[in-house]
């Protein structure tokens, strides 16, 4: 029994001796059963920390004094939440301009639309010839079938830009892929709708008017 109290002994005043190397002071040890005590309330392991973080506790002057030993970087979920983000941003800063573009497009169409019927419906005042007229119509059919492709598209990729908006995690980062979105945009409304209908169906009742009026004039 006395060689147990003897190793114990020895266990705590080599633990003891530990902590005084990192700063700690140890107090005497007078007996076996002191020594165990002050083994068991001098170390206090504490539960395992995130990543792998090892903490020991000590008791020094009546306060409580943390050794961390491999301490992992902080902000791990956090990082990668953050890096989500800002991909999550970007792809949407991508979407936009595709967008933007698309928008561009059928503002250009529209000019060029009333430019070219404008020429050919005065070319065909001037010398009173219904065909320049059907052909001015027909150029203004074409734009109007142009201009429903691009306004089709442009709302398919808002279409995708609230989708990934919504959810970080919605789709692949930096995917372009609307094959979903498409059953959801019909091209007859896209073709019909107010703002197509009112600029070219009134050219286009305009160049048969003036096609109709040249050819009884003629």
């Amino acid at each position: 029994m006395s060689a147990i109290n003897r190793s114990q002994t020895t266990v705590a005043v080599a633990a003891c001796e530990n902590f005084s190397l990192l700063g700690f002071k140890a107090a005497p040890v007078p007996d076996a059963a002191a020594s165990a005590r002050a083994e068991r309330t001098a170390c206090r392991p504490v539960p395992r920390a995130a990543r792998g973080c090892t903490a020991v506790r000590a008791v020094h002057d009546g306060y409580d004094h943390e050794v961390a030993h491999n301490k992992a970087p902080s902000g791990g979920d956090n990082s990668f939440d953050e890096t989500a983000r800002e991909e999550n941003v970007k792809h949407l800063e991508m979407i936009q301009a595709i967008i933007s573009r698309l928008a561009g497009n059928s503002f250009l169409i529209k000019a060029w639309t009333v430019t070219v019927a404008a020429a050919a419906y005065g070319i065909a005042v001037n010398r009173l010839d219904w065909r320049i007229c059907i052909i001015g119509t027909l150029a203004v059919a074409e734009f109007w079938v142009l201009d429903s492709y691009f306004l089709r598209q442009e709302r398919i990729f808002r279409l995708l830009y609230d989708y990934v908006r919504s959810d970080i995690r919605a789709m692949p980062r930096f995917s372009m892929a609307t094959t979903r979105f498409r059953s959801r945009v019909h091209r007859h409304t896209v073709f019909f709708s107010i703002t197509l209908s009112v600029l070219y169906g009134t050219l286009i009742a305009i160049g048969i008017t003036l096609a109709i009026v040249a050819g009884a004039i003629k």
